[in-house]
């Protein structure tokens, strides 16, 4: 957190705050190199049309020496089934694999 803080080579946690979704925008023109995001980050892009000017892609976060494969930061998203579900059972039935070991 600290160098999220501290470090001058992006925009800082108080800035950032304040610009809300700008950050698609920076990434989307070229602004900012790389970026570690959600999901949700390509329909924002998608969202914001001709203003995109780069090509972009998703790749995995690389693994730094020493730390075993498969770790990452952030964590999964929320799901629920909402009460206008029309499949609930499958809705529960897939929450479920989500949820579990696999």
């Amino acid at each position: 957190m600290k160098r999220f803080y501290d470090d001058p080579s992006h925009v800082g946690a108080a800035e950032s705050d304040a610009m809300e979704n700008e950050y698609a925008r920076f990434f989307g023109t070229g602004q900012t190199a790389m970026m570690i995001n959600g999901e949700w980050l390509a329909n924002m892009l998608m969202e914001l049309g001709e203003e995109v000017t780069v090509r972009w892609d998703v790749a995995p976060i690389p693994v730094p020496e020493g730390v075993e494969g498969g770790t990452t930061v952030g964590m999964y998203q929320f799901d629920a089934i909402t009460a206008d579900c029309p499949y609930p059972d499958a809705a529960f039935e897939f929450l479920s694999f989500m949820a579990g070991e696999k």
